[in-house]
């Protein structure tokens, strides 16, 4: 398993997206102390913005990049899920992983069956850009 430094940069982008995706988790009942894990194939933009939606909400995130061989991949997704955290950010293959190793937590990310993070950003833009975000 392998785990990475915090974000590299907070760019207005990333700021403003991991802003709305925070606000939507809160609907969620996710604040401080939730555990928050960031399961990702690409340490790009989507685990800057998981990592820094995860430090909005008042958590610290531990980012678990996703080794290529599977045997790899489902032996993280296990240690994941002994860490028992509330949330997990994952990529579709992450996604696989933990619903193989029957994780409990929230999946959040881009697939089916998971909550979707752009969704959750879109609802927010469009709540706030009518007044109606509930923050």
């Amino acid at each position: 398993m392998t785990t990475s430094a915090p974000p590299r940069r907070t760019t207005g982008r990333v700021e403003e997206r991991a802003g709305l995706l925070a606000a939507g988790l809160r609907r969620y009942r996710l604040g401080p102390d939730c555990g928050v894990v960031v399961f990702m194939t690409d340490l790009g933009e989507e685990t800057e913005v998981s990592v820094r939606a995860a430090q909005l909400l008042g958590n610290g995130a531990l980012v678990v990049g996703i080794p290529e061989a599977d045997s790899a991949v489902a032996e993280a997704a296990a240690d994941i899920v002994r860490r028992r955290p509330r949330v997990v950010f994952a990529c579709p293959r992450g996604t696989a992983a933990l619903r193989a190793a029957r994780s409990p937590a929230l999946i959040v990310g881009d697939g089916p069956g998971v909550l979707w993070a752009r969704a959750i950003e879109l609802i927010e833009a469009q709540a706030a850009s009518t007044g109606r975000a509930e923050r």
